[in-house]
């Protein structure tokens, strides 16, 4: 089921770094009450491809592919005013962490009533389609669950067969082995999976079991700020480039049911 986000093709792509409708002080674009101090800013996406009141998709569906109304909610998270790339400078030292300012914007969507999945991501680099290089994440509240359906299912079945979260199995393996160890944290480890799809994939989750972002401490944000300033520039060290990548959260969905199974983790 697809909606076809026809409004979304004359959107900003790819400025000049002096035109950046998100950095506070460009000529003609300054977004309100955005300082030179502004940390973790929310903002509404200008041309969202879901909106809590949705027109109805401007494309018809077919016998065999249906379409809906993008109903949804959707919101952008500046890291830091400055104009730079995440892993390269002062944007990934932001205070406690880029992501602290995605989980603060996580209530307001769960609030929604319609919302049973938020899916927080990340892009960076032109090669997996960024169209604004100020570092900024974004995060979009579903009214269905599809992001991480199948490996919801799989932590499901493990969890009923064998009475344990598959993730906590699967990093304590990882951790016990210590070959596949990137970095670790006091709180958060980073590591590739040994069932890993991608060149240069790595997992990067908490070593208590924890279903979502809601469930951080201060001291979780701190330890993931530190671990996330020592993972992203290794990227960019594999070549001595700024390295594209995408970053994606999982998290438990907020549909009021039983998710104890699922185990919070992000993936590059």
């Amino acid at each position: 089921m697809g909606d076809h986000a026809t409004h979304r093709q004359d959107r900003t792509m790819l400025p000049p770094a002096d035109f950046c409708p998100l950095c506070p002080t460009c000529r003609g674009l300054s977004h309100r009450g955005a300082g030179s101090q502004l940390r973790h800013r929310r903002l509404r996406e200008q041309v969202p491809i879901l909106r809590a009141d949705p027109p109805e998709p401007a494309v018809a569906a077919t016998s065999v592919s249906p379409g809906a109304a993008g109903a949804g909610h959707l919101q952008v998270v500046l890291y830091s005013p400055k104009h730079q790339e995440l892993a390269g400078g002062d944007a990934a030292g932001s205070d406690p962490a880029p992501d602290a300012g995605l989980e603060g914007s996580l209530p307001g969507a769960r609030r929604r009533d319609f919302v049973r999945y938020v899916f927080v991501f990340e892009n960076r680099g032109e090669a997996v389609g960024v169209t604004l290089h100020h570092p900024h994440g974004q995060i979009y509240a579903f009214p269905f669950i599809r992001q991480s359906r199948r490996k919801l299912a799989a932590s499901r079945r493990f969890h009923a067969q064998h009475g344990r979260c598959l993730q906590c199995a699967s990093m304590a393996d990882e951790i016990s082995d210590g070959r596949r160890i990137v970095l670790e944290g006091e709180r958060f480890v980073a590591y590739v999976p040994f069932h890993a799809r991608w060149p240069y994939e790595v997992t990067l989750a908490p070593r208590e079991h924890q279903m979502s972002m809601a469930e951080w401490s201060e001291a979780d944000m701190e330890d993931l700020s530190a671990v996330l300033k020592g993972l992203l520039p290794k990227y960019d060290a594999l070549f001595a480039k700024p390295f594209p990548y995408m970053m994606v959260v999982h998290q438990a969905p907020t549909d009021g049911e039983d998710h104890r199974y699922a185990h919070l983790r992000f993936e590059f």
